[in-house]
């Protein structure tokens, strides 16, 4: 399976004052400049943990993610088509996916930053079946809605390192039953495959841990984020643990342009 994934984001930050004797600290961000928000790094794109807040700030965001995936794997070894339809009737040949993520933060205290996160989610796969015959999946509806809490472990003077820890928890909010039709319409709506659905229909577990490190022209961190699926749901299956670990770094070359890059790595445990 090949992925191809473009992300964009935005956020709309509602801070409360401050004095100047705390603008170093908890910063006023209304009076920014957007070379000045930019620099504080409000938001940094798909890494959970980055997401702090001074106390009494709110901060809602947007986020548009389009997923595209080709092909078909076993394991990491690669399977062409019609090795597909020796064993199945049908192949999948490609899937579009589109996830439109709200999340809206509140910091009550400087150590801890609380997030809840709404995904809509639009699903398209593309089949074909031993004879020839094509045909389209869709789905679409809300996700898995999911809440957090970072809360600061560790950091140094002047934030140059600092240790968070991350709590979360998901719930079944997203369909497990969604039907399509298939290749016969006659044959009418069946529910469709795991890949299809859109919600987990169990609750999750996401503890972990993030380090974040920074200089005047540096910064760096590290991420590790599991999600532990609980029980099984209502059709008796319960989705794979998924291990995520991300690393990234960043350089400020000017007032206005950084170089940034990050390594994500998964694993997924089998339904």
């Amino acid at each position: 399976m090949l992925r191809a994934v473009v992300v964009l984001c935005a956020a709309l930050v509602l801070a409360t004052g401050c004095s100047l004797a705390e603008a170093q600290d908890k910063p006023d961000l209304t009076t920014l400049s957007l070379t000045e928000l930019m620099a504080l790094d409000v938001i940094a794109i798909n890494v959970l943990g980055t997401h702090l807040h001074p106390a009494g700030q709110w901060m809602i965001g947007y986020e548009a993610m389009f997923e595209n995936m080709d092909g078909n794997r076993d394991r990491t070894r690669r399977l062409s088509r019609s090795r597909v339809l020796d064993a199945y009737n049908t192949a999948p040949t490609d899937m579009t996916m589109q996830t439109h993520m709200v999340t809206v933060m509140y910091a009550p205290t400087n150590t801890l930053t609380l997030m809840g996160m709404l995904p809509y989610i639009r699903k398209s796969m593309n089949h074909v079946m031993r004879d020839g015959t094509r045909f389209k999946e869709r789905t679409e509806g809300l996700g898995d809605v999911e809440a957090h809490a970072l809360y600061t472990l560790f950091s140094t003077k002047g934030l140059q390192h600092r240790l968070l820890l991350n709590g979360g928890v998901s719930f079944p909010t997203g369909s497990i039953d969604k039907k399509d039709f298939g290749p016969d319409r006659s044959m009418g709506e069946n529910r469709l495959e795991y890949p299809m659905q859109l919600g987990s229909g169990t609750y999750g577990l996401m503890p972990g841990l993030t380090y974040l490190g920074q200089t005047d022209e540096l910064a760096w961190g590290t991420e590790f984020i599991p999600t532990v699926r609980l029980g099984r749901n209502q059709h008796d299956y319960r989705l794979g643990n998924r291990y995520r670990w991300s690393g990234w770094g960043a350089l400020k070359l000017t007032e206005w342009l950084s170089l940034s890059g990050r390594v994500d790595a998964q694993r997924w445990d089998n339904i």
